[in-house]
C-alpha cells in the first residue's frame, strides 16, 4: 500500500444534504486519491450521514470513519491529526464542494514553501435552493459591508492572509504549536491561525483554490449562526484577545458607541446629534450596499436583504457582548460552518 501524503479531515455533524456532494467532489481531485487517507470523524449525527459515510467507505478502503464524542469541531480536526500519519493535512467542510485541483494547489503550495503555517484560498457561495431567503443569505455572505472585506470571501491577490477557510497544513507546524483549542465551540479557526502567525510562520492565499461553501437555506438559521459566531468571538476576545482582528470588532463598537450616545442624549444635546449622524450614516452605507448587490445580482428583494444586513450586524454585536460578559446561548454543540 501506498504511503499517503496528504491526510484529509472532514468533521460532520447531520451532513446527509451535504456530505456525498463533498465526497464526490474530493474523489474528482487531480490529487491521486490513493494518495491521501480520508477521516470522516462523526460528531453523534442523528440522520444518515453515518450511513452515506459507510457507503463509501465500503468502497474505498482509506476512508475512515470515526467518532468524535465531544461533537464540535475543534475535537474532531484534533483526532484526525493524531490518527494520521500523512505529512500534510487539508481540513475541509462537508458543507462545501471542492474544485478539481483544489487539493493538488494546496499540496503544490505546501512544498515549494515549506516555511509557511498554512493554505487556503477562496470562497465561493452557492444556495440549496432557490428561494429568496437563501438568496439573500448568499448575497449577505458575498458582501464587504455585512460581514467584512476579507480576501477569501470577496477575492484578492494571492499572497499572505491572516486567515483563510479551512486550511492546508504542515504536520510539523501543528506539531510545534498544538492543535485547536477544545474550549472554544466557534471561532477556534480565528485563535488557531493567529496562534500559527505567533509562532513565526506565514499564511498564504491563493484565490485560485476555490471551495463552493452551500449557505443557510433559511433568515433565521443564518442569524442564529451570525449570533453564535458573535458569541464566540467575544469568549476569544476575553482568553485572547490577540487572536480577535479589528473586523471582528466593528458591530459590537459601533453598538456600544450608540449606546453611550443613547445614555448621554439624555443629558446633553450633542449626544443626540452624534447618535443622529451614527444612525444615517449606517443606513446610507446600508442602502447603498443593497442597490449595490441587488444591481449586481438582478435580485428581486431589496428589502430582505436590507434588512437581513441589519439584523445580522445587530445579533453579531449582541453576541460579542454575550461572549465577553459569559453568558451562554442555547444548542451550542450545533456544528459550526
Amino acid at each position: 500500500m501506498l504511503q499517503p501524503e496528504v491526510a484529509i479531515i472532514i468533521p460532520t455533524l447531520n451532513e446527509e444534504v451535504h456530505l456525498a456532494q463533498c465526497l464526490d467532489s474530493v474523489l474528482r481531485q487531480c490529487f491521486p486519491f490513493q494518495l491521501t487517507e480520508l477521516f470522516i470523524i462523526d460528531g453523534g449525527s442523528a440522520d444518515r450521514t453515518l450511513a452515506i459515510a459507510r457507503e463509501f467507505a465500503v468502497r474505498y478502503s482509506n476512508i475512515h470513519i470515526l467518532h468524535n464524542t465531544k461533537r464540535i469541531q475543534a475535537a474532531a480536526f484534533n483526532i484526525g491529526v493524531a490518527r494520521s500519519s500523512a505529512p500534510f493535512l487539508i481540513r475541509l467542510d462537508a458543507h462545501s464542494i471542492y474544485a478539481p485541483d483544489y487539493i493538488e494547489r494546496c499540496v503544490k503550495h505546501l512544498k515549494e514553501k515549506p516555511k509557511l503555517g498554512a493554505v487556503g484560498g477562496r470562497w465561493l457561495f452557492e444556495c440549496s435552493e432557490y428561494t429568496p431567503a437563501s438568496r439573500t443569505v448568499q448575497l449577505l455572505n458575498q458582501s464587504r459591508f455585512a460581514l467584512g472585506g476579507a480576501s477569501f470571501r470577496v477575492g484578492g491577490h494571492e499572497g499572505y492572509s491572516d486567515t483563510v477557510p479551512y486550511g492546508a497544513f504542515h504536520r510539523h507546524v501543528l506539531q510545534n504549536i498544538g492543535g485547536m483549542r477544545e474550549d472554544l465551540r466557534r471561532s477556534e479557526d480565528t485563535e488557531f491561525f493567529a496562534r500559527i502567525r505567533h509562532a513565526g510562520y506565514r499564511v498564504w492565499f491563493d484565490p485560485k483554490i476555490q471551495a463552493t461553501y452551500i449557505v443557510r437555506p433559511t433568515i433565521g438559521a443564518s442569524n442564529r449562526q451570525m449570533l453564535g459566531n458573535g458569541v464566540s468571538i467575544g469568549k476569544l476576545f476575553r482568553s485572547a484577545p490577540s487572536s480577535v482582528a479589528l473586523r471582528h470588532m466593528v458591530p459590537f463598537t459601533c453598538m456600544c458607541v450608540a449606546l453611550v450616545l443613547s445614555v448621554l442624549s439624555l443629558f446633553f444635546h450633542w449626544p443626540r446629534v452624534a447618535l443622529f449622524t451614527l444612525v444615517v450614516l449606517y443606513l446610507l452605507a446600508n442602502i447603498a450596499e443593497t442597490v449595490r448587490m441587488s444591481i449586481q445580482h438582478r435580485f428581486a428583494y431589496p428589502w430582505l436583504l436590507s434588512w437581513h444586513f441589519f439584523t445580522v450586524h445587530s445579533l453579531y454585536a449582541v453576541g460579542t457582548l454575550m461572549g465577553i460578559l459569559g453568558i451562554p446561548i442555547g444548542r451550542q454543540n450545533r456544528r459550526r460552518s
